[in-house]
């Protein structure tokens, strides 16, 4: 008989003990980072296998948290862990690391009118998700052409785009997000469509639109909006308010600029509250101190001179 009651004591506790854990796990699950309360919950995973959605292991409504892997395109809700994917991946959100064998973004054109199809991409909706962490990528470029009579062809390239970037985008041939906010490097081209905080590294093409901070390294910088900071390369063209320096090699130019440009030739349409460095220098009104071999100022005292001219009419 005390056996008897023993274990019913015993399976008592076990029961007991089972549905608490239950219970805190269900706690842990509402408490999941990325769930709103008035959103019906989702299943959640370690690790996902993709092949091309909806081949896969778990359904897009599934987190998560670990490891996914996909051959050609995977789609989830977020993802917390690695992601890694020879093609390319979906998520709302990412957090960690994001690794895209070529890139998720193909772009193509016709020559000699591929510069509308560049323009576009710069201009495009960006329907991938948000990176908090590491995005790496490869890429890819091809071209095939006809230079006789014309230079004509046509052109495809795989690029790496995520919505809004907190961390580091980094892509052997481009990339563009809408907002970042620390590091772009990529072997041709990196693109902040609405706001760049941070630094852009690239071979050939920076562009920052919008308002931030932005320090632009690579043969042609471009800021649209205010900004602050820093462009050095061969050029740089800021449109808007820039505060900070300018240093390209061959052309500087911006609408107004407070700070200083550094370059062959320094052009400002509006105004320089600062100091221009160069062989022709030119700026609408200023403030500040022209040195070079031309200097220009059409509402300035002397709208022109040579060697050094100043003035105080910006």
């Amino acid at each position: 008989m005390a056996r008897r009651h023993g274990s019913a004591i015993a399976s008592t506790v076990t029961r007991r003990v089972v549905w608490t854990l239950l219970l805190l796990l269900g706690l842990s699950r509402a408490a999941r980072p990325g769930e709103v309360a008035d959103q019906p919950r989702v299943a959640w995973t370690p690790f996902q296998f993709a092949i091309w959605n909806p081949v896969q292991l778990f359904n897009e409504r599934t987190d998560v948290y670990g490891l996914r892997t996909t051959l050609f395109h995977g789609k989830n809700r977020d993802v917390w862990g690695l992601d890694f994917t020879l093609f390319s991946n979906t998520a709302r959100d990412t957090y960690g690391i994001s690794l895209l064998g070529l890139g998720n973004e193909l772009h193509h054109g016709i020559f000699p009118i591929a510069s509308e199809s560049f323009a576009s991409w710069h201009h495009g909706r960006i329907d991938t998700g948000n990176v908090t962490g590491i995005q790496i990528s490869g890429g890819a470029v091809g071209f095939v052409g006809i230079v006789y009579p014309v230079v004509f062809g046509y052109y495809a390239a795989v690029t790496t785009q995520a919505r809004d970037v907190t961390g580091a985008q980094i892509a052997l041939v481009g990339e563009r997000c809408r907002r970042l906010t620390g590091l772009q490097a990529a072997g041709l081209f990196a693109l902040a469509q609405e706001e760049a905080q941070g630094l852009q590294v690239s071979v050939i093409h920076n562009r920052a639109r919008g308002t931030g901070t932005s320090f632009q390294f690579g043969l042609a910088n471009v800021t649209e909006g205010k900004y602050d900071g820093l462009q050095l390369g061969l050029g740089g063209r800021t449109t808007g308010n820039y505060r900070g320096a300018q240093c390209g090699f061959l052309l500087n130019f911006a609408d107004s600029t407070t700070g200083v440009q550094v370059g062959l030739i320094n052009m400002a349409s509006q105004g320089v509250k600062g100091v221009q460095i160069g062989a022709v220098n030119y700026s609408k009104r200023m403030t500040g101190l022209q040195i070079g071999a031309v200097n220009i100022i059409p509402e300035g005292g002397l709208p022109f001179f040579v060697g050094i001219n100043f003035s105080q009419s910006f």
